[in-house]
């Protein structure tokens, strides 16, 4: 079974079916324009001598012609390298030197980044038109399980190039466990709103492969939102913390929404405060869900808004729920609290890390992943995230979880967003800092009774030492908080 596979499936099974809608443009694009655009694209290919396992960078807006593009590369047997349009021009040109790509497809909005890099080793192309052509003229082609689909790199931003790899196998098993989890129905529409980077784009590729439809539109805004949710019709939609978080901002009295075809709002693992929980609740009616993963181990565990009828924010808030179908989750080494790292088993789990075996060795260990994340079992069987590893503090000769510092902080009032790491200190080995975002006026907030009410609530040395107030929190596409550039942004503070 390969990605082509299943997409020829779904194109007996919905051929005149509307697969995509642009929002920005109104086109509208059919599971059989799908089939025929590969076919256009095959042609494509060979003319430009882009042979099967070529490797081909994509820096592509999220709209139809780049996501079909994207697919196209795959299920013609050609080796995707999307690329993070916030990136340097230096850390594009590392992870295409890194990859081997050749070749590379840019939307228009991309074209002057596209331009700057090397021509002389690289054939920029923009992304070509949507194009019909008969579907007679398009197979598969002899595509393994086990050939190289993708190279998605991780960490650009802060070290050398590390590309996860991602084989035909993996990706229909990610989208095997996506679809059974969702329990998608033909027709469902599913709103993206998120940038299609890098699996962003195979959640809307499950979606899309169950027979739903997807509604792009270019970017997240608050304002609108829910009138697309509404316009639309939509079953489905994804947003990260952040993205939460300013919707309720944007709308602080809205009241419970009525819309009779939303089925749920995924939001990925991420610390969320709990007082924006308990609102979101309200505002979806507790339709919300949450999904854990990363780029190695994509949709591991789903914690259905099913299964969460009667939790508060405070309850919820960590709980990563149980591992999707053909997954398995276990903790290791727990201490005496039971907390350990979380490991990951499963089909859907990366080959390795490209060109970096030493690496591949010490995070795949057997059938089991190491996630560097920190975890519990908790009732009936539900995981919870308690922090990473690499991100506890060592102060006063003593481990401190920086997420049981954030939880105490985020309950005080006027605090919309923290995140705690350590700094380098002669007397303490680390001390202890909290960047916090606010959700009142500075006048209105005093750090003073903040570091009171920790020190009410906390054992001394858990206590940060300094507070930041800074405007935002820099994250990553999934709403992670990059450390690194808090700790660098924070330095002059």
């Amino acid at each position: 079974m390969n990605l082509c596979n299943l997409f020829i499936n779904a194109w007996h099974k919905y051929r005149d079916n509307i697969a995509i809608i642009d929002n920005q443009t109104n086109h509208t694009v059919t599971f059989h324009d799908i089939i025929c655009h590969f076919s256009h694209m095959a042609r494509f290919f060979d003319q430009h001598h882009i042979a099967p396992g070529s490797k081909i960078a994509i820096l592509t807006a999220p709209d139809s012609a780049g996501l079909l593009l994207d697919y196209a590369v795959m299920a013609t047997g050609r080796i995707k390298v999307p690329l993070d349009n916030t990136l340097s021009n230096a850390e594009i040109k590392a992870q295409i030197a890194d990859s081997g790509a050749t070749i590379l497809f840019y939307s228009g909005k991309y074209r002057e980044m596209a331009l700057q890099l090397p021509q002389e080793e690289l054939l920029c192309l923009p992304v070509p038109p949507l194009a019909a052509l008969p579907v007679e003229e398009f197979s598969p082609g002899n595509i393994t399980p086990d050939q190289l689909l993708s190279l998605n790199y991780t960490g650009g931003s802060t070290g050398l190039p590390k590309a996860v790899m991602h084989t035909h196998r993996s990706f229909v098993n990610i989208i095997s466990n996506m679809v059974i989890a969702r329990d998608i129905h033909p027709g469902d529409r599913f709103l993206n709103v998120r940038p299609l980077w890098p699996i962003a784009s195979v959640v809307v590729l499950a979606h899309l492969l169950a027979g739903g439809t997807l509604v792009l539109e270019d970017r997240f805004r608050a304002e609108n939102f829910l009138s697309l949710l509404e316009k639309h019709q939509i079953a489905y939609s994804s947003l990260v913390p952040t993205q939460l978080a300013r919707l309720l901002a944007r709308h602080p009295e809205a009241d419970q929404l009525s819309l009779k075809t939303l089925r749920c709002i995924d939001i990925g693992a991420s610390a969320v405060p709990a007082e924006v929980l308990d609102r979101a609740l309200y505002l979806f009616n507790r339709r919300l869900a949450i999904l854990y993963g990363m780029t190695e181990a994509p949709w591991s565990s789903y914690l259905r808004y099913q299964d969460i009828p009667d939790l508060s924010g405070n309850e919820l808030s960590g709980l990563i729920g149980r591992p999707v179908f053909a997954s398995a989750l276990k903790i290791d080494q727990p201490d005496i609290n039971g907390i350990g790292e979380i490991l990951i088993s499963g089909s859907h789990l990366m080959a390795g890390y490209w060109k970096n075996e030493a690496l591949t060795r010490e995070v795949l260990q057997g059938p089991w992943l190491r996630t560097g994340d920190l975890g519990k079992i908790v009732g009936s069987g539900y995981i919870s995230i308690a922090g990473r590893i690499k991100e506890i503090i060592r102060s006063g000769g003593k481990s401190v979880l920086p997420k049981e510092v954030e939880n105490c902080i985020l309950s005080w009032p006027g605090v919309a967003e923290v995140h705690v790491f350590g700094r380098p200190d002669n007397e303490w080995g680390e001390k202890i800092c909290a960047a916090i975002v606010l959700s009142v006026s500075p006048e209105k907030f005093s750090i003073e009774e903040l570091s009171r009410f920790c020190k009410a609530n906390l054992s001394g040395f858990k206590v940060p030492k300094t507070f930041y107030i800074v405007d935002s929190l820099p994250r990553s596409h999934y709403g992670k908080i990059k450390s690194a550039q808090v700790a660098e942004m924070t330095a002059g503070l």
